[in-house]
């Protein structure tokens, strides 16, 4: 069972938090810099029901390869569909710099994390 004592490299988060502020805040130059699409849609689950993970070491590489090639990104309309408890997808829109393309308006993506545990233990873009 996982526990909200549990040190910084394995604190809890959830999916919506990585979209919303963690690589937001990482990657981009102002922290002021808020995604005007903050309209979350959790398929298959409650509005209220948060998809929690263990920030594991990852997450942190998903962090550096966003870092990596972007000088600045905004997620918009995000869709979170739990496809069973192992397999998340995630679409939506990114805007934003990218360092080799330039900037990009609204180009649709798609993630799939693959846990195990509520540990992220693969993530496919």
């Amino acid at each position: 069972m996982i526990t909200n004592s549990q040190t910084q490299e394995n604190n809890i988060i959830t999916i919506e938090e990585v979209y919303n502020h963690i690589i937001i805040n990482e990657v981009s130059n102002s922290r002021n810099i808020v995604s005007p699409f903050q309209n979350y849609n959790l398929a298959n689950n409650n509005d209220d029901h948060a998809i929690p993970i263990i920030n594991s070491a990852i997450v942190k590489e998903i962090i550096l390869d966003f870092k990596n090639e972007w000088e600045f990104i905004i997620f918009g309309n995000i869709t979170i569909t739990e496809i069973n408890s192992n397999k998340i997808l995630v679409t939506g829109f990114i805007s934003g710099k990218n360092m080799e393309k330039g900037m990009i308006n609204h180009m649709a993506f798609q993630h799939t994390w693959l846990l195990e545990n509520g540990v992220l233990i693969k993530f496919i873009q």
